[in-house]
Protein backbone atom coordinates (compact mmCIF):
# COMPACT_ATOMS: atom_id res chain seq x y z
CA UNK A 1 0.00 0.00 0.00
CA UNK A 2 1.37 3.56 -0.81
CA UNK A 3 1.41 6.36 1.75
CA UNK A 4 -1.66 8.74 0.81
CA UNK A 5 -0.75 12.44 -1.49
CA UNK A 6 2.73 10.47 -1.84
CA UNK A 7 2.79 7.51 -4.53
CA UNK A 8 6.88 7.19 -4.06
CA UNK A 9 6.16 6.07 -0.20
CA UNK A 10 5.43 2.61 1.21
CA UNK A 11 2.98 2.08 3.85
CA UNK A 12 4.76 -0.60 6.28
CA UNK A 13 2.55 -2.21 8.69
CA UNK A 14 4.57 -5.02 10.52
CA UNK A 15 5.83 -5.85 13.42
CA UNK A 16 9.77 -6.65 12.00
CA UNK A 17 11.49 -4.95 9.79
CA UNK A 18 14.62 -6.68 8.42
CA UNK A 19 14.22 -8.96 11.35
CA UNK A 20 14.50 -6.34 13.98
CA UNK A 21 11.31 -5.01 16.07
CA UNK A 22 9.76 -1.43 15.22
CA UNK A 23 7.67 0.98 16.72
CA UNK A 24 4.25 -0.16 16.69
CA UNK A 25 2.32 1.92 14.06
CA UNK A 26 2.15 2.75 10.44
CA UNK A 27 5.65 3.43 9.37
CA UNK A 28 7.33 4.30 6.11
CA UNK A 29 9.05 1.26 4.80
CA UNK A 30 11.52 3.93 2.60
CA UNK A 31 12.26 5.60 6.22
CA UNK A 32 13.27 2.41 7.91
CA UNK A 33 15.63 1.91 5.52
CA UNK A 34 17.38 5.14 5.39
CA UNK A 35 17.54 4.51 9.05
CA UNK A 36 19.06 1.35 8.71
CA UNK A 37 21.26 2.36 6.10
CA UNK A 38 21.88 5.32 8.39
CA UNK A 39 23.47 2.88 11.35
CA UNK A 40 25.22 0.32 8.81
CA UNK A 41 27.32 3.11 7.58
CA UNK A 42 28.21 4.93 10.66
CA UNK A 43 29.15 1.36 11.91
CA UNK A 44 31.02 0.59 8.66
CA UNK A 45 33.08 4.23 9.46
CA UNK A 46 33.78 3.40 13.21
CA UNK A 47 33.82 -0.08 14.84
CA UNK A 48 32.72 1.34 17.98
CA UNK A 49 29.60 4.03 17.81
CA UNK A 50 27.32 6.54 19.93
CA UNK A 51 24.09 7.36 19.00
CA UNK A 52 21.71 9.42 20.56
CA UNK A 53 18.31 10.91 19.92
CA UNK A 54 16.95 14.38 20.53
CA UNK A 55 13.89 16.37 19.39
CA UNK A 56 14.33 20.27 18.00
CA UNK A 57 11.57 22.96 18.48
CA UNK A 58 10.76 26.04 17.42
CA UNK A 59 9.84 28.83 20.46
CA UNK A 60 5.94 29.21 20.99
CA UNK A 61 4.26 32.08 18.29
CA UNK A 62 7.69 31.75 16.29
CA UNK A 63 7.82 31.95 12.91
CA UNK A 64 9.20 30.11 10.18
CA UNK A 65 9.57 29.14 6.92
CA UNK A 66 8.11 25.61 5.72
CA UNK A 67 11.29 24.26 4.03
CA UNK A 68 14.05 23.06 5.82
CA UNK A 69 16.46 25.38 5.71
CA UNK A 70 16.44 25.80 9.14
CA UNK A 71 17.82 21.82 9.89
CA UNK A 72 20.00 22.02 7.58
CA UNK A 73 22.01 24.92 9.27
CA UNK A 74 21.45 23.38 12.45
CA UNK A 75 23.63 20.15 11.19
CA UNK A 76 26.15 22.51 9.21
CA UNK A 77 26.72 24.62 12.42
CA UNK A 78 26.99 21.61 14.52
CA UNK A 79 29.21 20.00 13.09
CA UNK A 80 31.45 22.64 12.60
CA UNK A 81 31.04 23.32 16.54
CA UNK A 82 32.34 19.57 16.66
CA UNK A 83 35.31 19.94 13.98
CA UNK A 84 36.81 22.62 16.41
CA UNK A 85 35.79 20.63 19.65
CA UNK A 86 37.90 17.67 18.06
CA UNK A 87 40.88 20.41 16.96
CA UNK A 88 40.71 21.54 20.90
CA UNK A 89 40.80 18.09 21.73
CA UNK A 90 44.15 17.18 19.55
CA UNK A 91 41.56 14.58 18.23
CA UNK A 92 40.95 15.87 14.49
CA UNK A 93 40.00 13.51 12.24
CA UNK A 94 39.00 10.71 14.74
CA UNK A 95 35.03 11.14 14.78
CA UNK A 96 32.55 12.05 11.66
CA UNK A 97 29.13 13.05 12.71
CA UNK A 98 26.48 11.15 10.80
CA UNK A 99 22.76 12.28 11.13
CA UNK A 100 19.25 11.33 10.20
CA UNK A 101 16.23 13.33 10.89
CA UNK A 102 12.54 13.46 10.23
CA UNK A 103 9.90 16.75 10.45
CA UNK A 104 6.71 16.14 11.78
CA UNK A 105 3.83 18.86 13.33
CA UNK A 106 1.02 18.25 15.47
CA UNK A 107 -1.33 20.98 16.91
CA UNK A 108 1.74 23.39 17.10
CA UNK A 109 2.03 26.23 14.04
CA UNK A 110 5.63 25.20 13.19
CA UNK A 111 6.90 22.15 12.46
CA UNK A 112 9.55 19.84 14.79
CA UNK A 113 12.43 17.33 14.37
CA UNK A 114 13.14 14.30 15.56
CA UNK A 115 17.24 14.32 15.24
CA UNK A 116 19.24 11.09 15.67
CA UNK A 117 23.41 11.61 15.58
CA UNK A 118 25.91 8.97 15.27
CA UNK A 119 29.83 9.53 16.49
CA UNK A 120 32.89 7.58 17.17
CA UNK A 121 31.99 6.39 20.97
CA UNK A 122 36.26 6.33 21.52
CA UNK A 123 35.72 10.05 21.41
CA UNK A 124 32.38 10.94 22.91
CA UNK A 125 30.66 8.49 24.96
CA UNK A 126 28.08 10.65 26.46
CA UNK A 127 26.39 13.94 25.88
CA UNK A 128 27.10 15.22 29.15
CA UNK A 129 24.26 17.44 31.60
CA UNK A 130 22.29 19.08 29.89
CA UNK A 131 21.70 23.04 30.97
CA UNK A 132 25.21 22.91 31.89
CA UNK A 133 27.96 25.13 31.23
CA UNK A 134 30.51 22.17 29.88
CA UNK A 135 31.35 22.17 26.34
CA UNK A 136 30.07 19.07 26.49
CA UNK A 137 27.46 17.31 23.26
CA UNK A 138 24.55 18.82 24.76
CA UNK A 139 25.62 22.32 25.31
CA UNK A 140 26.83 22.29 21.71
CA UNK A 141 23.60 21.03 20.13
CA UNK A 142 21.69 23.55 22.37
CA UNK A 143 23.94 26.43 20.84
CA UNK A 144 23.67 25.35 17.37
CA UNK A 145 19.77 25.34 17.49
CA UNK A 146 19.68 28.58 19.18
CA UNK A 147 22.02 30.42 16.71
CA UNK A 148 19.10 29.09 14.08
CA UNK A 149 16.67 30.76 15.92
CA UNK A 150 16.28 34.79 15.19
CA UNK A 151 16.11 36.71 18.39
CA UNK A 152 16.61 33.14 20.21
CA UNK A 153 16.72 33.53 24.29
CA UNK A 154 19.84 31.90 25.34
CA UNK A 155 18.94 28.79 27.24
CA UNK A 156 14.90 29.31 26.57
CA UNK A 157 13.10 25.88 27.99
CA UNK A 158 11.63 23.61 25.39
CA UNK A 159 14.01 24.09 22.16
CA UNK A 160 15.88 21.13 22.49
CA UNK A 161 14.55 17.40 24.52
CA UNK A 162 16.51 14.87 24.68
CA UNK A 163 15.02 11.21 24.76
CA UNK A 164 14.88 9.35 28.10
CA UNK A 165 17.43 6.52 27.70
CA UNK A 166 17.97 7.55 24.08
CA UNK A 167 21.64 6.84 24.14
CA UNK A 168 23.50 2.99 22.66
CA UNK A 169 26.58 2.06 22.30
CA UNK A 170 27.36 0.00 19.58
CA UNK A 171 30.00 -2.53 18.38
CA UNK A 172 30.57 -3.07 14.85
CA UNK A 173 31.83 -6.64 15.70
CA UNK A 174 27.97 -7.08 17.39
CA UNK A 175 26.40 -5.41 14.13
CA UNK A 176 22.58 -6.57 14.26
CA UNK A 177 22.91 -7.51 17.71
CA UNK A 178 21.20 -6.55 20.76
CA UNK A 179 22.12 -3.43 21.01
CA UNK A 180 21.81 -2.40 17.58
CA UNK A 181 18.53 -4.09 17.41
CA UNK A 182 17.42 -1.87 19.92
CA UNK A 183 18.60 1.19 19.01
CA UNK A 184 17.07 0.48 15.40
CA UNK A 185 13.33 0.05 17.76
CA UNK A 186 13.75 3.03 19.19
CA UNK A 187 14.87 5.14 15.96
CA UNK A 188 12.03 3.45 13.82
CA UNK A 189 9.70 5.62 15.92
CA UNK A 190 10.87 8.51 13.02
CA UNK A 191 9.74 6.75 9.88
CA UNK A 192 5.72 6.68 10.93
CA UNK A 193 3.23 8.22 9.24
CA UNK A 194 1.22 10.27 11.75
CA UNK A 195 1.74 13.77 11.84
CA UNK A 196 4.28 14.08 9.01
CA UNK A 197 2.47 15.72 6.09
CA UNK A 198 2.89 14.03 2.63
CA UNK A 199 2.06 15.14 -0.94
CA UNK A 200 3.34 19.67 -0.39
CA UNK A 201 6.38 19.19 -2.37
CA UNK A 202 8.89 18.93 0.81
CA UNK A 203 10.93 16.66 2.43
CA UNK A 204 10.34 14.86 5.68
CA UNK A 205 13.38 12.88 6.42
CA UNK A 206 17.01 13.81 5.64
CA UNK A 207 20.87 11.91 6.26
CA UNK A 208 24.28 11.68 5.89
CA UNK A 209 24.94 11.42 2.27
CA UNK A 210 28.24 10.50 2.28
Amino acid sequence: MRVPSNSNLTVFEGKYFNGMKVYPAELVKEYLECIEKFLDMSLNEHSRLYVFRFDLRYPHKYFCFSENSDISTFIARLNSRLVADLKRKGKEGKSHMRYVWVKEREDSDNDHYHVAISLNKDVYFTKGLFGGKDRNLSKMIQDAWESVIENCIPGQAGLVHFCENGDYRINAKDKKGDEYKKCFERLSYLAKTKTKKFGNGQKNIGSSRK
